[in-house]
Parts: structure tokens; C-alpha cells; sequence
């Protein structure tokens, strides 16, 4: 019996060992792994925020008779051009005057969005002056800055220009049409078909009339931004002369106009495709320009994904998605320079750190991606393919105070 127990305790002896000797691995491993991290294959997004304006092609639907209508569709429905709409009981045929339309914006794009060419032309006239001190002064730095602003006010009265011809050519986004009834007589029912294929919207936001594709140069986008337009809510069950009935928004074509810093004008070159985040999702499009207004930068998406509410947003908040990178993804705490050369320590399986020189192709506040596996690095004048680092390879996360050869533990 004793034998027996002698056996008994040897055998939970050996079980307890065994025991303890994982949770020593376990504890050495979860020790080990607060000071480094794997380098795992992984994309970033470098993304700016800013603030956007919606720009669309739209058709309000203005009437010129008051009467009764019964819709036969509803907000948001997506309609084609020709397909009823409603029904109108008239009640009263008269055409409406000018003065009776009812204006649809509080703001005045002839009036307080156009800019002034003689302005434009003054500016140029003062930087010109600028540039020619600078270089009697040989002031080249600052000679450089003035330049640049000379090319980009150039380059903005060119668009100017181009955006005037296009007015003679009276190319919008906007149109306005009128349902008439003037040969109907009172008492009369008449069906109202769609003008355009898209959206159908009864809620008009102010800015139809005023931000528009031949107004994309010539508005003063400050002012755009801290204007108040007349918003209204239509599509009711009777209906006046001169109010409007519904609006039609081309679902096949949208823009952002994104706001941007100068300085960032360069990142953004005409025909890339580019994501734009809203809501946490990403929407693709095209950079259809970019210039100067008010010493900011007007950022021209045109975009190829319908956002579900972009036909009643005039303003969003987005996250224009400026690069995208593909690769190792490291963070940023763990880069240090070692003479001369930006790279990061792993730690191998004998725990000891070893540098690793690295080769940054994007990164953001926290992350970087880096290129795996071999870089090529110039050194005192001759090329070398070094080893960097692979995927799963153990970072250090923070390597202040870390040499070669160091036990991480």
C-alpha cells in the first residue's frame, strides 16, 4: 500500500512540475510579447478629413397652375425619364410671373458668389511686383513661395476664363422646368411625367441654383460655407403656381468639392482614382481637378460609387482616402536610426535584438508599411541588398536604450 502511494505522490509530483513549467512559458511568452509584437502583411490608408461640398445634376420641377395632386411616387424613389409621376386636379391655370416664381436660394450667384475678375487681375498685378523685389533682393526663398503663388492665381483666372465661355455656352448642372396647364381647362385632370432618369427628392436645399459646374471656378467657397440658403420641404398633396413640386437628381453623376491647404495641392494629381471615406465606408472616385480659392484648395472629385444619401447631403464630412500602401505594417514607436540608418530591432529565437534597416513606403500617426524581406541601400557610395524584416518577424515595440545583441526577455 505504501508503494502504491509513494507512486501516487511521484505522479502528481511530475503533474505539478509539468504544471508549473507551463505557466512559466506561459508568463516568459506573455512577457516577451508586451516588449515586442509580429510584423504582420497588412495596407494602410493614409487619409485626410475635410469638409465637403456635394455638387450634383439636378431638375427642380417648378408649376405654373395650382391645383389637387396624387403622387405616385415617393422620397427617394428612383424614377425614368417619361414615367408618371402624379396627377394634378387644376384648380387655377394661370402661368406665373416671374416676380410670383418662387426662388428656391436666399443666395444670389450673380450677386455674391462670382469672383471679380478686375480683383483677380490686381492680385496677380501685386505678386508680379512681389516677385521682382524678391529677386533684386535675391531673396530666393521666399522669391520661390512668390512664384508658386503667381503660377497658381495664373492658373485660376485661365479657369475663370474657360468657366466664362462655358456660361456663353450655358453648360450647368442646374435645370429648372415648369409643369404648364394653361390649355387645361379647370376642373381638368392632367398626368405629370418625369423631365429626367434618377432620384426623386421633394426637399430642395437652397444651393441648386448656385453650386453648380459652371459656377465650379467662380465661387467663393468661404462664403459657400457660411451661407444660409432657404431649404424647403415640397411634394405635398396641393400644390401653388410658381412653388416647386419635386426635384429629379441624376443618380449616375456626383462630385465632392473638398477642401484642402495649398501646400497639399501637389498630392492630388488630375485622373487618379481615389477613395473618399464617409460614414466609415469608402466610395471610389477621380480627381477631376484641384485649385486655388482663397488661398485654400478646391479638391474635384468626381465619383463612381453612389453614396445612398447624396441626392439630400449638400455637406459632408470625409475622409479623402489619399494613399494607399500594401506591405509589412510596423508601428511607428518601434523605428529608430542607428548611424544614419532608419530601420527597427527583431528579436530572434535566441532572444537576442538584432537591426534591422528598413524601407518606409507610407505611414500615418501610429503605423508605418514597410517593405519585407530584402532593401537595397547606399552606402559610402556602393550598393548593398540588405535583409530586412519578414513577416511574422518579432518587433520591439519601443527599442530606446536597445544595442545588438541585447537579451529581450
Amino acid at each position: 500500500m505504501r508503494i502504491r502511494s509513494y507512486k501516487r505522490l511521484s505522479l502528481s509530483l511530475i503533474i505539478l512540475a509539468g504544471i508549473v513549467y507551463l505557466i512559466f512559458l506561459g508568463a516568459q511568452r506573455f512577457f516577451v510579447e508586451e516588449k515586442t509584437y509580429k510584423a504582420v502583411y497588412d495596407t494602410l490608408d493614409i487619409e485626410k478629413a475635410c469638409r465637403a461640398i456635394v455638387l450634383r445634376q439636378e431638375t427642380i420641377v417648378t408649376a405654373n397652375l395650382s391645383g389637387q395632386v396624387e403622387w405616385f411616387i415617393k422620397e427617394g424613389d428612383k424614377v425614368q425619364k417619361t414615367q408618371r409621376l402624379a396627377s394634378v386636379l387644376v384648380e387655377d391655370n394661370k402661368i406665373a410671373s416671374s416676380k410670383d416664381t418662387n426662388q428656391i436660394t436666399t443666395l444670389k450667384a450673380h450677386e455674391m458668389l462670382r469672383v471679380d475678375m478686375t480683383k483677380v487681375d490686381q492680385e496677380i498685378e501685386s505678386l508680379r511686383k512681389e516677385v521682382y523685389a524678391a529677386s533684386a533682393q535675391s531673396n530666393f526663398k521666399r522669391l520661390k513661395e512668390l512664384q508658386w503663388d503667381l503660377e497658381l492665381k495664373m492658373e485660376r483666372k485661365k479657369k475663370l476664363i474657360e468657366s466664362q465661355n462655358m456660361l456663353e455656352d450655358s453648360v450647368s448642372s442646374f435645370k429648372k422646368t415648369y409643369l404648364n396647364a394653361n390649355d387645361v381647362q379647370i376642373g381638368k385632370k392632367i398626368d405629370f411625367s418625369s423631365p429626367e432618369s434618377g432620384v426623386a427628392t421633394f426637399k430642395t436645399d437652397g444651393f441648386e441654383d448656385t453650386v453648380t459646374l459652371d459656377n465650379l471656378y467662380n465661387l467663393d467657397y468661404d462664403l459657400i460655407f457660411a451661407s444660409q440658403a432657404t431649404p424647403g420641404v415640397w411634394g405635398q398633396n396641393t400644390v401653388q403656381t410658381g412653388n416647386p413640386m419635386v426635384k429629379i437628381v441624376d443618380n449616375s453623376t456626383w462630385f465632392l468639392l473638398c477642401m484642402i491647404e495649398r501646400e497639399e495641392m501637389d498630392a492630388y494629381e488630375k485622373n487618379k482614382e481615389i477613395g473618399v471615406n464617409i460614414n466609415e465606408k469608402v466610395y471610389a472616385g477621380k480627381v477631376s481637378d484641384v485649385f486655388e480659392n482663397n488661398q485654400k484648395g478646391v479638391l474635384v472629385l468626381k465619383m463612381t460609387d453612389i453614396y445612398e444619401n447624396f441626392h439630400q447631403s449638400r455637406f459632408l464630412d470625409v475622409r479623402v482616402v489619399r494613399e494607399n500602401y500594401q506591405g509589412l505594417k510596423i508601428q511607428n514607436s518601434s523605428i529608430i536610426t542607428v548611424n544614419g540608418i532608419q530601420g527597427v530591432y527583431v528579436v530572434g529565437l535566441d532572444k537576442k535584438a538584432s537591426f534591422r534597416p528598413i524601407k518606409i513606403l507610407g505611414n500615418d500617426d501610429k503605423n508605418a508599411i514597410i517593405k519585407p524581406g530584402y532593401i537595397t541601400l547606399i552606402e559610402n557610395g556602393d550598393t548593398k541588398r540588405i535583409k530586412t524584416v519578414d513577416l511574422n518577424s518579432q518587433v520591439v515595440i519601443n527599442p530606446v536604450g536597445v544595442r545588438q545583441g541585447d537579451s529581450i526577455k
